[in-house]
């Protein structure tokens, strides 16, 4: 390997470490409770409550509710129709877990953003 390209394998390295750390995991045994559908957001309730590492500022509201933003979320579409499936899904056993990252500034102050949904079956 060329030694100038060390420095770049290593930033693009360090970068997806970064890029890592803010995300978190609700763990898959959960269900959802409500679902709310905005004009610019939606925003699920799930329990039991989830203490996540990334800081968001909505209290108790980010231990209960998290949020896929239109705006910014390209398969925001994919994850609603999962989360709406997933709902559905539940009076057969089904629960539900979320990639969480970033925060989205309502709610109180803030509550996370969902980039995958995950549906287990029973």
């Amino acid at each position: 390997m060329n030694h100038k390209c060390i420095p770049i394998v290593i930033a693009c390295f360090l970068a997806g470490l970064s890029a890592r750390t803010f995300a978190d995991n609700v763990p898959f045994d959960r269900s959802i409770d409500r679902i709310a559908v905005y004009d610019d957001f939606a925003a699920v309730k799930y329990s039991p409550a989830y203490v996540n590492d990334l800081s968001c500022s909505g209290g108790k509201t980010a231990e209960l509710w998290a949020v896929i933003e239109w705006e910014t979320d390209a398969d925001r579409k994919a994850l609603l129709a999962t989360l709406l499936a997933a709902q559905v899904l539940q009076a057969s056993g089904a629960t539900v877990g979320f990639g969480i990252h970033g925060c989205f500034d309502r709610f109180g102050g803030g509550v996370p953003k969902i980039f995958r949904v995950d549906v287990i079956p029973p």
